[in-house]
């Protein structure tokens, strides 16, 4: 189920300009969070945290619904599927 719900968002990527990395950096600053302040607020480890920022790894659906959900919508699930990250195939984790 998890992957139709990101095959279906595919579709509407196009209405993100910003990446998820670029969008959650942006929260966490605009919130004057440490990486380790962020990463606690949505359940993972610092590194992990990073990873993300620097869109080296995407989270799993229920983890993006989880910081689209803790970022209060500005980090939306659809913005991990932006069109360039279809074609960088980072690592999910």
């Amino acid at each position: 189920m998890a992957k139709n719900i990101l095959d279906q968002l595919v579709r509407y990527s196009y209405k993100f300009p910003m990446h998820a990395p670029d969008l959650l950096k942006e929260w966490r600053e605009n919130q004057a969070l440490s990486q380790v302040a962020a990463a606690e607020r949505i359940g993972v480890s610092q590194p992990t945290y990073s990873d993300y920022e620097r869109g080296r790894k995407i989270p799993r659906t229920q983890l993006a619904l989880k910081i689209q959900a803790v970022t209060d919508g500005a980090v939306p699930v659809a913005a991990w599927v932006a069109a360039d990250d279809r074609t960088a195939k980072p690592e999910v984790a």
